[in-house]
């Protein structure tokens, strides 16, 4: 208990001066109320890989997979006068984000939607345990790794492909694009084929696990894509392990800006 504590406060401390902040939001030892991060671990990561991505500026920030609004936190955090749009299919989210984004002076667009390949609609499948949702399913290689996924729902959710939101939007340019789909990485930047020209910095999670007949090399294609996309690879992190063979990894972060 004593170790996690020294990791969490080191953790903390680490984002504070990244950030140059007191960084009230992400200390361990503050009691939490309605409006803490949901995760202050997350939370306090976030903003290294924020700070880490040397973006001196940022308009636009996209959370895709916005989930419980971490990221979105630790955005604000970064760029205080940043418009932020976060993505979330899953339904019973929705109504958090809503009333977190309330006091943003209109900073915050919440859009319960997910973005993929398509304009229209797919399964997203909902694990009830955790609250992790994904439009690809839960494998069993992804289950043996994350257990708490269990209980599977279905619900058909609204879709647009990036580029379709961006210009029924208006929206030119993005200067933080945060993916985060539990396997449908590869079909939002399908999606996006054309703002990704305009995007200056991505943090994207990539499965190795989700789609078994070609996760081998999820990750090397990954960082080709980018790469070809004119992004320079900034970090590679692992963010989950096998439970059977802790020592691999079967997720990863990648972050990523454009080279100026």
């Amino acid at each position: 208990m004593i170790a996690g504590l020294g990791r969490k406060l080191s953790l903390y401390a680490r984002a504070a001066a990244a950030n140059r902040s007191v960084n009230w939001q992400g200390f361990p030892l503050w009691p939490k109320t309605r409006r803490s991060p949901s995760c202050r671990g997350s939370y306090n990561t976030f903003l290294l890989w924020l700070k880490q991505a040397a973006l001196e500026n940022a308009d636009v920030i996209f959370d895709v997979g916005a989930n419980h609004g971490d990221f979105a936190r630790a955005a604000a955090a970064v760029y205080p006068n940043a418009q932020i749009w976060l993505f979330e299919p899953q339904p019973a989210l929705v109504p958090s984000l809503r009333e977190l984004a309330g006091p943003q002076h209109g900073r915050w667009h919440v859009e319960p939607i997910g973005l993929g390949n398509v304009d229209g609609t797919l399964a997203l499948q909902i694990a009830a345990d955790d609250g992790i949702a994904s439009f690809v399913g839960f494998s069993q290689a992804y289950q043996r790794a994350n257990p708490d996924g269990a209980r599977i729902q279905s619900v058909q959710t609204q879709v647009k492909r990036l580029d379709t939101f961006c210009t029924q939007s208006g929206i030119k340019s993005i200067s933080v694009l945060k993916i985060d789909v539990e396997g449908l990485e590869f079909d939002v930047l399908a999606g996006a084929d054309n703002m990704l020209r305009s995007t200056r910095a991505i943090i994207i999670e990539v499965s190795l696990i989700r789609q078994q007949d070609e996760g081998e090399d999820a990750l090397a294609r990954m960082i080709s894509r980018l790469t070809r996309a004119g992004f320079h690879i900034v970090d590679v992190i692992p963010s989950l392990f096998s439970r059977d063979e802790p020592w691999q990894p079967v997720e990863y972060n990648v972050l990523a800006r454009r080279t100026p």
